[in-house]
């Protein structure tokens, strides 16, 4: 009905999927209608029955893999021909959690699941030709939202160092690598090849920017685009150097095809000309003006053939944006719509976002303090001071303020969420780093009046910029491995410790306080020595479907939920299903305090975790050391 409804003319095939004759007529009948066939969904399945592995009926696990794992190897035997035919298309296969954590009773259901995994990885690689059916400038990539073209980026990477981890993280570690070298030419044209290198070496190991150079995010994508197109035009504006301009236009067009926040490439790139004084109409500037715009406008074409669609994604990813039951049927009142109260949200996230070096406020993205970085956070929020105070006098001066301002207004004053998130602040690493090179610069002023002076400045320079390094570096690798390692204050440090500290053949199960749509956070478990037996969880009620049945002892129910409703609908629901068992704390008044339910056997005595000896505990046992 909802096809029809649509304009669409459904067509339906009565199959059973455990027969491949019956599944090829299906197809059969699908291409002689509709003359192909462009997606395959294959949804069907059964739970199969419950029970311990050793109590299961034969028969009945031949029916679960014949209808879970056969009947999806049926459709796609049938269908994939037909879309090699086609030119391209989709396979959608629909899994379950329980193909990656293990499910107690549901044995047969668990392994069909996880065996679909193993099909629909190996039938990828074995009809994936490096192609997309869609454009790959288009903007229909990760989540419907991201450019295509970031996610060929990354794929290049795994296609030449493995379809792994390694590959995946070689994309982000690149696109820092090769904005260094940019950063460096900018700040070299902007002062001096002193303060160019320093910029560069205070990006490069801000715990910011060295965190995410190690996950496989597209946002990092942004750092040479940036720093490339702003470098460009800076080095061909001295030497009127019309390629130059056409290659800072030609970066800053195809930034639209990486990270949003990659397009204000163009602005900046403006941004950089009025501060050099130039105008872009005057005599003897309008050609390279024009050689500038030219190539931008030609490199981001592809996405002007839909300016709407393209203004839409974009503005789908700020506070302006409006549920569909909020939308007024007049433009005139979407607008005031979107724009009534964003001021003070407006006026809290732009802070955030320049402080952030020095203060955030709470974990995002893995990360929680380890962003902060008091000496470069104090030299460029002084840096930045100093711009704003010397932009009359000095161009460069005039640039770094505007700039650093107006990006901190694009990327954390106009977010969407609760917290400017760190994937969009990484953006101002670049501009933090030349604010905190002027700062230190302007600091050691006073001692470049001679060239014995130039030497002792510098040499003190090159100590506070070794200084800032040596922290960035340390306190990340502090806050991973000892203070923060995953989300929250430590608490995951502390589940690793509980599991291991746990009896033989248990398992555990934790709801974590804050929120996140990460699903593969319950790997930490697997890394420290226990696979299977830590299912990690979100807070909310689902829990209650990971726990053992009714009369399933030895597990371990532990969260770091605060005082409130979230906290008495967990527990609630836990006394219910298990009455009279007692709550403990694993650490009580720290930050990383656990509040744990251990159910053992009937006849047993209610096992606790041993108390935490000493802090260092943690790191010898994070970092692998044998005596754990």
């Amino acid at each position: 009905e909802a096809v029809t409804e649509a304009g669409g003319e459904p067509l339906v095939v009565e199959t059973d999927v455990t027969s491949l004759a019956s599944v090829e007529a299906m197809v059969s009948a699908t291409v002689e209608r509709f003359g192909g066939v462009d997606h395959l969904i294959a949804n069907s399945g059964i739970g199969g029955p419950s029970g311990v592995l050793w109590e299961v009926d034969p028969a009945a696990w031949d029916e679960t893999f014949d209808v879970n794992v056969k009947g999806v190897f049926h459709c796609a035997r049938a269908v994939v021909p037909a879309l090699i035919q086609r030119g391209g298309g989709s396979i959608v296969v629909i899994g379950s959690i329980s193909g990656k954590r293990p499910l107690y009773g549901r044995s047969p259901y668990t392994s069909t699941k996880l065996a679909l995994v193993g099909l629909t990885r190996t039938l990828a690689l074995e009809i994936a030709e490096g192609r997309s059916h869609q454009f790959v400038l288009s903007e229909t990539g990760m989540y419907e939202v991201h450019p295509l073209l970031s996610s060929y980026y990354q794929a290049a990477f795994m296609r030449a160092f493995g379809l792994n981890v390694v590959g995946w993280r070689l994309s982000s570690a690149f696109g820092l690598a090769l904005s260094l070298p940019f950063l460096y030419l900018l700040g070299r044209e902007l002062r001096s090849r002193r303060f160019g290198v320093w910029a560069a070496v205070l990006f490069a190991t801000t715990p910011l920017a060295l965190a995410f150079s190690h996950l496989g995010y597209n946002n990092s994508q942004v750092w040479p685009f940036v720093t490339g197109g702003l470098a460009a035009f800076a080095w061909a504006h001295r030497r009127r150097s019309a390629l130059g301009y056409w290659i800072a236009g030609a970066i800053s067009g195809f930034a639209v095809f990486t990270f949003y926040p990659a397009r204000l490439t163009l602005p900046l790139v403006v941004v950089l000309a009025l501060a050099f004084g130039e105008r872009p109409w005057a005599a003897g500037r309008r050609s390279l003006s024009a050689v500038l715009l030219g190539a931008a406008l030609l490199a981001a074409l592809p996405s002007l053939a839909h300016p709407l669609d393209t203004l839409g994604r974009m503005f789908g990813q700020t506070s302006f944006r409006l549920a569909a039951e909020e939308r007024p049927e007049s433009w005139s009142g979407r607008v005031s719509a979107a724009v009534a109260g964003k001021g003070p949200h407006l006026a809290r996230h732009w802070t955030l976002s320049l402080v952030h070096p020095l203060w955030y406020p709470r974990p995002s993205h893995f990360q929680s303090h380890a962003v902060v970085d008091p000496l470069q956070g104090v030299l460029a929020l002084t840096g930045f001071f100093l711009a704003w105070r010397g932009f009359r006098r000095d161009w460069r001066c005039r640039f770094l303020a505007v700039a650093a301002s107006l990006a901190a207004l694009a990327v954390g004053s106009l977010s969407q969420h609760a917290c400017p998130p760190l994937t969009r602040l990484l953006f101002l690493g670049p501009f933090n780093a030349l604010l905190a090179a002027l700062a230190l610069e302007q600091a050691l002023v006073a001692l470049i009046r001679r060239s014995r002076g130039w030497i002792t400045s510098s040499v003190l320079g090159s100590l506070v910029v070794a200084a800032s390094a040596a922290w960035g570096v340390g306190i990340l690798r502090h806050s991973v491995y000892v203070r923060h390692h995953g989300y929250g204050e430590g608490t995951t440090s502390e589940v690793v410790r509980v599991m291991r500290a746990m009896p033989e053949g248990w398992q555990m199960v934790f709801v974590q306080a804050w929120p996140t749509y990460m699903q593969s956070v319950d790997n930490f478990g697997t890394a420290y020595g226990g696979p299977g037996r830590l299912a990690y969880l979100r807070m909310s009620r689902e829990i209650l479907g990971h726990l053992p049945r009714t009369g399933r002892r030895g597990f371990v129910l532990a969260h770091d939920l605060p005082e409130g409703s979230d906290r008495a609908e967990v527990e609630g629901a836990i006394n219910e299903r298990f009455p009279g068992q007692p709550w403990y704390e694993t650490a009580p008044g720290e930050k990383w305090n656990l509040r744990i339910l251990a159910v053992g056997e009937d006849d047993a005595e209610p096992w606790q975790p041993p108390r935490l000896a000493e802090r260092g505990d943690w790191e010898r046992m994070l970092l692998g050391h044998r005596d754990w």
